[in-house]
């Protein structure tokens, strides 16, 4: 597996087409020989979410090959190891809330416990009481308030851990196919959980 991680100012309309086509060529196969794709799904930055799941559609469409969905909070959390702890993904949805779930490993296996979500810090960490790794990019804004409300109940991950990795999505996917969980191309879609501002300014004007 090749996996590339890049951290620059580049938009993903600019950067992904290149980079699905360089990770192919560095791999030396043919784009037609590759047996389904997996994109993560949101929540996260509507923009980059729907430019990602648009390629992935257009190479399906042009391949002719299966897909899958994954949760970017799912993704984050099958990066830790197996242990016994509960894991809190959180990304910053802004407005002082976070995107959030709560997974755990039982019998070896990523359980997920909650459905995705998007709510204030407190109101997560006021229904926490045992010990938790949070991680993903949310960290760096709330860590402290974390630690204030959960002292050393809570655990972090170094920050490598905070942004969801592509074989995260490629394995949680490769898993989907083998039980047979594949999605009609019309059905994938963000996971926005929330409206976009411009939804909501368009609906405020549409009242007044």
């Amino acid at each position: 597996m090749i996996e590339m991680t890049l951290c620059d100012t580049l938009s993903h309309s600019r950067k992904l087409l290149s980079l699905i086509n360089y990770a192919v060529e560095k791999i030396g196969i043919d784009i037609n020989t590759i047996d389904g794709y997996a994109v993560s799904t949101g929540p996260g930055s509507f923009t980059g979410l729907r430019i990602g799941i648009g390629t992935i559609k257009g190479l399906a469409m042009a391949t002719g090959k299966p897909v899958v969905g994954i949760s970017t909070l799912e993704a984050l959390s099958y990066s830790v190891s197996l242990n016994p702890a509960l894991i809190c993904p959180i990304l910053d949805a802004r407005k002082n809330e976070v995107y959030t779930s709560l997974f755990r490993y039982q019998d070896s296996k990523l359980i997920r416990l909650t459905d995705d979500m998007v709510i204030s810090p407190k109101e997560l960490l006021s229904n926490i009481n045992e010990k938790a790794i949070f991680l993903g990019d949310a960290v760096s804004v709330y860590k402290d308030f974390i630690l204030e409300m959960l002292d050393d109940q809570a655990l972090f991950l170094p920050g490598s851990f905070n942004h969801p990795r592509g074989s995260s999505v490629a394995n949680l996917g490769a898993l989907k196919f083998n039980n047979g969980e594949a999605v009609n191309l019309n059905d994938l879609k963000p996971t926005y959980i929330r409206r976009s501002e411009a939804e909501i300014k368009w609906e405020t004007k549409q009242q007044h």
